[in-house]
């Protein structure tokens, strides 16, 4: 239990360290520093940094090595061009396909979640697991196999937490606005407006997106960070955050710490 304790923060505040900025892209995450300063083992961090990559936060630029993520306006971009067409097709056939029950389960869900105050950190959470939440069962209902098996990868965890991150109230609303619209119009089933609602969802979680990456400063960092205990708690664009906790992907799952992952 002490193990999992640990992995679970370290996940978490390199996550925060990583959207607040203090671990920039393209730095090197010192593995020994990691162990030192959270007092465990190689594999404990390993286990935490692994399911960072899986989510879109860090990649192994060779063997045994960390480094935060760079994600380029073309990739990015490139990223959105697919999971708009995919997501919003997911809701479209949502529409044509879903129960009475799904669309029980869609309303309580919206209906609990919501309104939102992101001067709370708590709330401002909910948002973004709700969000995720909502995604996900979108695509489920759609019953379209290939879009479940490449769902992760076309919305990586990541760039949809930089999204939020990158947005005050007034736009967090709008997409929250989109995505009550979208399940609106898979309850009465017109597919149509759906694709729509969902396309605009998307749309309102790539162009902030952009603006983030492109007021990164220019100056070089170095290139390995100081590695430190995060106090996970900050206010960017009037929004409350915290540590927040894990969200499902777009296919519905969470990846497990240790699981099917090579210690490096």
């Amino acid at each position: 239990m002490a193990e999992s304790s640990t992995t679970k923060s370290i996940y978490l505040e390199v996550r925060f360290a990583i959207l607040q900025g203090a671990y920039r892209p393209g730095q090197i995450l010192d593995r020994n520093e990691l162990c030192q300063v959270y007092g465990c083992k190689s594999a404990i961090v390993v286990d935490a940094l692994n399911v960072l990559v899986h989510e879109g936060y860090l990649d192994i630029p060779k063997r045994g090595v960390f480094g935060v993520r760079t994600w380029s306006t073309v990739e990015v971009n490139d990223l959105f061009d697919i999971r708009a067409t995919m997501m919003a097709m997911a809701a479209a056939r949502a529409a044509e396909r879903r129960t009475d029950l799904e669309v029980g389960i869609l309303g309580r869900a919206l209906e609990f979640a919501a309104p939102f105050d992101y001067s709370d950190a708590d709330a401002t959470e909910r948002f973004i697991t709700s969000c995720a939440g909502l995604q996900n069962m979108v695509v489920q209902m759609a019953r379209v196999s290939t879009i479940s098996e490449i769902a992760r990868s076309m919305g990586p965890n990541a760039l949809f937490r930089k999204s939020v991150w990158s947005q005050n109230p007034r736009q967090l609303n709008n997409m929250w606005k989109r995505m009550e619209q979208t399940c609106q119009a898979i309850a009465h089933r017109d597919a149509n407006d759906a694709h729509v609602r969902m396309t605009e969802f998307v749309e309102a979680t790539r162009a902030p997106l952009l603006v983030s990456l492109k007021t990164l400063p220019s100056a070089a960092w170095p290139e390995f960070p100081a590695i430190s205990r995060i106090n996970c708690s900050i206010t960017v664009n009037d929004c409350r955050y915290g540590p927040g906790d894990r969200e499902v992907g777009l296919d519905g799952r969470t990846i497990p710490f240790g699981a099917h992952q090579s210690r490096q």
